[in-house]
């Protein structure tokens, strides 16, 4: 809750001043250290303590099933979700180098491969899960079995006849983990944060792309998908990314708040900082445009797909601002630092 409150302070006070007068302008090296320790590593870091809490929670649940325990499960993978989901925002291949992120938060599942897994006796160790593609074994193949009532699964978690799928859904939690952690791993073999210093203005424009993917994504991917099913008046919550568990506003709110952070920075040292001290009024047009997308999606209290069926021009007023604040990316953001943006980051999601 502090850092949310921390973002939207940032967010609507501009850096120029403090980079103006008798105070310096942070150095690109400073701010790639800041931003790799801050929000990269920290946010990889939060994803790995949150799947260990999931692993314990599942534990729980295969242990000892109940109606109790299985609504303490759903509720931490949500929790963890939604941290996987901002982890998930630095995919980008030369800043983390392996696939563990897709890999970990891997959507859509496949629930027929799921289906036949829980019905088989193919082995559930460490070694067999990994071999399993991710589409079966992922963050959202774990939603498929926990969110039952909602995701079209016919296995009732807590059932006592199910057994085989609470053993499932603890070696898929294992399996996230063990994602997380060599991601985590990798992070501090690489000491990313002195390596994009090093990197300089390469890091500069990834870290730009990154900022521009994410949103154009959103919209391009999640936001036209759900305004597309509403359109059909067929949805199904199977076909929406967090649909089963009631989540899709938050694993979009997730998305812009990261973008967001990775702007403003920790205490100011973010992209927005070396904007700031080179083009004032194009930082200021960049945290207005990010501030109010933020906004917007945190106003949303019920999932996406039921506000386009219930108030489609909710949805585009959205869309109209997460619109706009790609543009303010492209343009301010990506101008002010020498970028220069030669691909549809859509593609990326």
């Amino acid at each position: 809750m502090q850092r949310r409150h921390f973002l939207a302070f940032a967010l609507v006070a501009p850096v120029s001043a403090a980079v103006g007068g008798c105070h310096r302008a942070p150095k690109k090296a400073q701010v790639l250290r800041s931003l790799a320790d801050d929000v990269l590593v920290t946010g990889v870091r939060d994803a790995v303590s949150a799947s260990d809490d999931l692993r314990a929670a599942v534990s729980r649940l295969s242990a000892a099933p109940s109606a109790a325990a299985a609504d303490a499960a759903r509720a931490v993978w949500v929790t963890t979700a939604v941290k996987w989901k901002r982890a998930n925002a630095f995919r980008d291949q030369l800043l983390v180098k392996n696939n563990e992120l897709v890999r970990a938060a891997f959507w859509p599942p496949r629930p027929r491969a799921i289906d036949d897994l829980v019905r088989s006796d193919v082995p559930l160790a460490d070694a067999d899960i990994d071999k399993l593609g991710a589409d079966v074994r992922s963050l959202y193949a774990m939603e498929y079995l926990l969110f039952a009532e909602r995701s079209g699964s016919p296995f009732g978690i807590d059932a006592p006849e199910n057994a085989r799928a609470r053993r499932a859904l603890v070696a898929f939690a294992s399996g996230v983990s063990r994602c997380g952690k060599s991601v985590a791993a990798g992070l501090a073999d690489s000491a990313l944060g002195t390596r994009l210093a090093a990197e300089g203005q390469d890091a500069i424009n990834r870290l730009v792309g990154v900022a521009v993917g994410n949103v154009e994504s959103f919209v391009a991917n999640r936001l036209a998908t759900i305004v597309w099913i509403a359109s059909t008046k067929r949805s199904r919550p199977i076909d929406v990314e967090g649909g089963p568990s009631g989540i899709s506003h938050k694993l979009g709110a997730a998305v812009l708040e990261v973008t967001a952070h990775l702007y403003a920075g920790e205490q100011g040292q973010g992209l927005g900082a070396l904007v700031a001290a080179v083009a004032a009024p194009a930082d200021e047009r960049v945290r207005s445009a990010l501030a109010t997308a933020v906004a917007s999606i945190r106003s949303f209290n019920q999932p996406l797909e039921t506000v386009a069926l219930a108030d489609r021009t909710k949805i585009d007023a959205l869309v109209a601002k997460c619109k706009a604040l790609e543009i303010a990316l492209r343009s301010d953001l990506a101008s002010a630092l020498g970028v220069t943006l030669t691909f549809s980051s859509a593609d990326a999601d």
